[in-house]
């Protein structure tokens, strides 16, 4: 993975990594090694309670909420399935959009 654009962009600890270590075949491999050296011991428990209290703000469209979530589920590395993905969604989007919703069959995320 040699990109100029890439190495230009990073901050120290990132660029240390990619100049020193530059075995990396994809970014996502890249950003994977990064996020296990940056991380701090209880980084995992961390995210799941950050997770557990993340709600919709007021002035937060849903698709940025939901994609607040999947960064999340991403970041702790958590294979959720879409039942569960969605009951999350509608148990802390923000109490006006469900209130909205209420009187809806709405069953996936896309429906949403």
């Amino acid at each position: 993975m040699n990109n100029g654009v890439i190495p230009s962009s990073l901050k120290i600890e990132a660029y240390n990594l990619f100049r020193y270590e530059p075995s990396f075949r994809t970014f996502e491999e890249f950003k994977t090694r990064f996020r296990a050296e940056i991380r701090t011991i209880g980084y995992i428990a961390d995210l799941k309670r950050e997770l557990e209290l993340c709600t919709q703000g007021p002035n937060e469209t849903f698709t940025a909420y939901v994609r607040v979530l999947v960064d999340y589920y991403e970041r702790i590395g958590a294979k959720i399935t879409q039942i569960d993905n969605f009951n999350r969604i509608l148990r802390k989007m923000h109490p006006d959009f469900r209130q909205a919703l209420s009187s809806k069959r709405i069953n996936t995320i896309r429906e949403l």
